[in-house]
């Protein structure tokens, strides 16, 4: 008898903790937490000299979000987007004690000194830990076509790591050809065939 009553009590409390839980998830201001959180990512950022800019930031719920508009200026270039979604990947953040979240992206445009390339979408998977993104299955398609993997430091701000493959129109090579001196930008044996390639551990 007191065994059953002991499980009518733990089913009660577990109901009680489902329902708990199901209100916060309900009724949490997503959309508001995820202005907060862009604001607060575009100050940390500022003093780097990368400057963050959107039009909106609305939400589904659960944390999903879409950025509407979102851009990015850094001192040799620009990108601005149609749009962005992101999806936090919530049990395995708090299984590697790490930021991961899923991402898909519009059509969009990157400027640099003043010339451009277009993209059709993308996708990706972003993993931030100890100071470190982590950016996996990067995909691009359009102007732009790009596919890899790279590991990038917010103290540093150099790539740990990287094995991105780039192609874009021929008759723009020209644009990447400047920023060989700032990244590990390699050039391909083909027209329009870049390489953005650091192994761990180098310089």
């Amino acid at each position: 008898m007191n065994m059953k009553r002991g499980m009518k009590l733990c089913a009660a409390a577990f109901a009680l903790f489902c329902l708990a839980l199901g209100s916060f998830v309900l009724f949490f201001p997503w959309e508001a937490s995820g202005r907060l959180g862009g604001i607060l990512l575009r100050e940390r950022l500022a003093p780097r000299g990368v400057s963050l800019s959107w039009r909106n930031i609305e939400s589904s719920g659960m944390g999903n979000f879409r950025i509407l508009d979102p851009g990015m200026a850094l001192p040799m270039a620009t990108l601005e987007m149609r749009e962005c979604d992101l999806l936090p990947r919530w049990g395995e953040s708090l299984r590697r004690f790490a930021g991961i979240l899923d991402i898909s992206f519009g059509p969009g445009e990157l400027r640099v000194f003043g010339k451009s390339l277009s993209w059709s979408g993308g996708s990706g998977r972003i993993v931030c830990e100890r100071g470190v993104v982590h950016i996996f299955s990067f995909r691009s398609a359009g102007e732009f076509r790009a596919q890899g993997d790279c590991s990038f430091s917010l103290e540093t701000r150099r790539f740990l790591k990287a094995s991105i493959a780039i192609r874009v129109p021929p008759e723009k090579d020209q644009l990447f050809a400047p920023l060989q001196g700032f990244l590990p930008l390699r050039k391909g044996e083909e027209p329009g065939q870049w390489f953005l390639e650091r192994k761990e551990g180098t310089s």
